[in-house]
């Protein structure tokens, strides 16, 4: 197994979400990343860090964080499909609304529901992906 980040790496990315809980963060195992989400009343679902690539919510996220602007499903299948992972615009939903923490849903009458990432959704990609390169020896 490889080393987790470093607690600096995970305080640096945190202070985007809520500044007074950071303080409370002192390990980077995905289970402090779980909890810390938890402290600010948002539920990871889905498979952990190890598993990104197949989860829904992840990959949805990684959409919304690329296109940077709000995205309806149907967009978000096409983003996620263009990176060779699709996930299917009802599955993008059910994912998405689960969690307004990481992603506000904005619906509007006569438009499509859409999604906008929120700055505690940016911080799970990036802890997600910096997991995902320590794990892999990528960085240290």
């Amino acid at each position: 197994m490889r080393p987790s980040p470093a607690p600096s790496d995970i305080v640096i990315e945190a202070t985007a979400i809520q500044p007074e809980v950071i303080t409370e963060l002192r390990k980077s195992s995905y289970a402090d990343l779980q909890r810390f989400f938890e402290m600010l009343g948002v539920s990871i679902l889905g498979p952990p860090p190890e598993d990104s690539d197949r989860s829904q919510l992840y990959r949805s996220l990684v959409a919304l964080s690329e296109a940077g602007r709000p995205l309806n499903c149907n967009e978000i299948e096409e983003a996620t499909r263009a990176r060779g992972r699709r996930v299917r615009y009802n599955n993008a939903n059910k994912a998405l609304k689960r969690v307004p923490e990481l992603a506000e849903r904005l619906e509007h009458s006569g438009t499509k529901v859409r999604y906008s990432i929120t700055n505690a959704g940016r911080a799970y990609v990036r802890l997600t992906d910096k997991h995902k390169l320590v794990r892999e020896g990528t960085i240290s």
